[in-house]
């Protein structure tokens, strides 16, 4: 191969990769409550609408909002009206996340309609996660986050 076929090559390559790093982070789209529910029946979680525990008018609102403690692993799914109150809830979830301590390990994503903070400390492994108008905000054992983060991924979060 010459150089100039190499250096083609090359730069296809690299151009590839951007465009995959670029793309592929901001793929992510939002599912809806009863989407989240049926993955989670469907790994083996038991669902509950909590929507009253956040909603002083549930009946009223367009939000709904649904959840399990089980196995050691706390999962919230908040899917909202609007992006500006996802967004609320998201920075709330962030600051109880770190108003426990600052973590030992800490990471912060931010793409587009997608960000995800998550931390770790004390042996408790926490997540936010905002996809479009939907939060999640969740916590383990970090013995469990393996679980926790392939349920995530089996949303496609």
């Amino acid at each position: 191969m010459n150089k100039t076929k190499k250096l083609a090559a090359c730069i296809v390559l690299v151009l590839s990769i951007v465009l995959f790093a670029a793309t592929g982070c901001s793929s992510k789209t939002a599912i809806s409550a009863d989407d989240f529910s049926a993955a989670a029946n469907e790994a083996g979680y038991s669902v509950s609408d909590i929507t009253g525990q956040y909603v002083e008018d549930a009946g009223s609102a367009s939000i709904k909002i649904i959840g399990f403690d089980e196995g050691g692993i706390h999962v919230e799914f908040f899917e909202m009206d609007t992006a500006e109150r996802a967004n609320e809830v998201y920075a709330s979830s962030v600051d109880t996340i770190k108003a426990q301590k600052s973590g030992s390990e800490v990471s912060s994503e931010v793409n587009g309609k997608y960000s995800k903070y998550s931390s770790t400390f004390d042996g408790i492994y926490h997540i936010a996660e905002l996809v479009g108008t939907t939060v999640v905000y969740a916590n383990c054992d970090k013995a469990d986050a393996e679980t926790l983060d392939g349920l995530m991924e089996s949303i496609g979060y």
